[in-house]
């Protein structure tokens, strides 16, 4: 028996490219949308199982879900504000090759009134 435990669970993918999503300064009434660009630099397809997040304010579009070897996907991601204002950060949580694996992209900005 090994003296450390096998890891359970999955892992983060760091095969997978991406950047964040700075919306930068946006109305406190405005809907946005952004894409959110996966590239795999491995040498297997990854399978993109689920895309979420903690908040109702973030949903998601993605038309395949197959990611071909150094290729890569977009996610369309929308982005309706809460009642706050001022500086936020979401971590948007994606699924890979059947729970495996994941990644986890953050989306942030400013949030403001700026129709008054």
């Amino acid at each position: 028996m090994s003296e450390y435990p096998q890891r359970r669970g999955p892992v983060k993918a760091t095969y997978i490219e991406y950047k964040d999503i700075n919306l930068e300064k946006i109305d406190v009434h405005s809907k946005n949308e952004k894409k959110l660009v996966l590239k795999n630099k491995s040498k297997k397809a990854v399978v993109l199982n689920a895309v979420s997040a903690s908040c109702s304010c973030l949903s998601f579009k993605f038309k395949k879900n197959i990611i071909p070897p150094n290729d890569s996907i977009s996610v369309m991601v929308y982005f309706t504000p809460e009642t706050q204002r001022g500086y936020f950060s979401k971590i948007i949580f994606i699924t890979l090759n059947n729970g495996k694996n994941y990644i986890t992209p953050y989306i942030y900005g400013i949030i403001d009134n700026m129709n008054n």
